[in-house]
């Protein structure tokens, strides 16, 4: 195979295109926003940082390469302040004035990346060895992870609003694949096994690709919740794989062993699905959506006359988003009304809800708009709206819509999708 060849079919070159990908991709969905400008200019770090990887490990005489793939990816702890710092809004001179122990900091350690200090001369494939700078470089690099790790949670803390869920899925994302991608340096170190190197960019791009989908896509996510789903997951499969083995190894002394494995699968099964609402308890995943969803049959059965139904519905609303006021809006006459709003059925409002079927102002804030759909953004900022679902055809049914909750937070997707099961509920009520 030619060497221009290995390159594009090498993990670390692909993991580099997708990296780039992921890089227009976000400056393609919305390049007006600061923060896919500097996704984008992340992407080409990344990407920057993994050929010179590719070179490093894939090719005789990568020495050079390491020495340049170090250096490069000891900007990254910049790359991701600056991000935090884009996500809280703050001005270009302050940036500039605040940027430049980050920038000092990483440009020693790449000064230390070309001195002897970090790798000798001498050093070769089949005979490694690391100077005490490589350890420095390491412990420097985990130093400035730790403290942008505290400085974002500190961030996080004193924010709300979409900010703090962001700033809470760039600490997420960010430091665990920096940490990851350290834990591999200090293996690969200790050990000299290259499988550890040759891990860092598909750990990296895992969670790289992970965080920008996370915070550019159009679904509000909260990190604490995907931590706690993630968590759910990890110990029903640990508790149903546990559960399968000890019923395989129960049953092989009661008849042949195909049979009992097929037996023990068929019973794992039914474990994951009776214990799956459990380990939702215990992680409280989904715990309000489900007493909301109750609640809304129980006035569906309960409540025959419209307006005593629009106004439990309405109850329920507020109860379960936190928000002081919701408005559940019937299509009659040309118009969507209800609670005091209407809405002509033909304006732009309902226009877009028609092609959206759901808006949060986060979701329209990290979209490209059509005029419509400008319309609908000044409307839920005019109104304090923090979340619109619609159901129906291109002549809407019912539109939900949920005032921004008193804690001030943004609705999340898995909200939006509770609330859009609450609206089939009520249409069908």
């Amino acid at each position: 195979m030619s060497g221009p060849e290995q390159l594009i079919l090498h993990p670390a070159s692909l993991a580099a295109i997708a990296a780039l990908m992921v890089g227009f991709g976000a400056l393609w969905a919305n390049p007006k926003r600061a923060i896919n400008r500097v996704f984008f200019t992340g992407s080409l770090h990344v990407s920057a940082w993994l050929l010179c990887f590719e070179l490093a490990v894939g090719r005789e005489g990568g020495l050079l390469w390491l020495r340049w793939a170090t250096a490069i990816g000891g900007f990254l702890p910049l790359h991701l302040w600056t991000l935090a710092a884009v996500v809280r809004g703050i001005s270009s001179r302050v940036w500039l004035r605040r940027a430049w122990p980050w920038l000092l900091a990483a440009v020693v350690l790449a000064v230390i990346c070309f001195s002897d200090w970090f790798i000798p001369s001498y050093s070769s494939r089949d005979a490694k060895v690391f100077g005490l700078g490589y350890f420095v470089y390491i412990g420097g690099v985990l130093a400035l992870y730790l403290v942008l790790l505290v400085q974002t949670l500190w961030q996080a803390r004193a924010t709300s609003g979409v900010q703090r869920l962001e700033l809470q899925v760039l600490l997420l994302g960010g430091c665990a694949a920096c940490f990851t991608a350290i834990t591999l340096m200090v293996l690969n170190a200790i050990v000299q096994d290259p499988i550890y190197i040759r891990l860092q960019p598909l750990v990296v791009l895992v969670f790289y690709g992970g965080t920008a989908w996370a915070m550019l896509t159009s679904r509000v996510f909260d990190a604490r919740h995907m931590l706690f789903i993630g968590l759910q997951k990890l110990f029903l499969v640990l508790a149903v794989a546990l559960f399968i083995w000890a019923a395989n190894e129960l049953l092989a002394m009661l008849m042949p062993p195909p049979l009992a494995f097929v037996l023990a699968i068929g019973l794992g099964l039914w474990f994951a699905a009776s214990a799956g609402p459990w380990f939702q308890l215990v992680f409280d995943v989904n715990l309000r959506g489900e007493d909301a969803r109750r609640a809304a049959f129980k006035a569906a059965r309960s409540e025959s006359r419209p307006e005593r139904l629009e106004s439990a519905f309405v109850q329920l609303l507020r109860s379960w988003s936190n928000a002081d006021r919701a408005y559940v809006l019937m299509h009659a006459n040309g118009q969507l009304r209800g609670e005091g709003m209407e809405l002509p059925a033909n304006g732009e409002v309902v226009r877009a809800l028609s092609e959206l079927r759901w808006a949060t102002p986060e979701r329209l804030a990290r979209q490209k708009l059509e005029p419509h759909e400008i319309g609908l953004q000044r409307f839920m900022a005019e109104e304090n709206i923090g979340v619109m679902v619609a159901l129906g055809g291109q002549s809407l049914n019912l539109i939900l819509a949920v005032g921004v909750p008193v804690t001030r937070r943004p609705f999340t997707y898995p909200q939006v999708a509770q609330l859009v099961e609450l609206a089939s509920i009520m249409e069908s009520a």
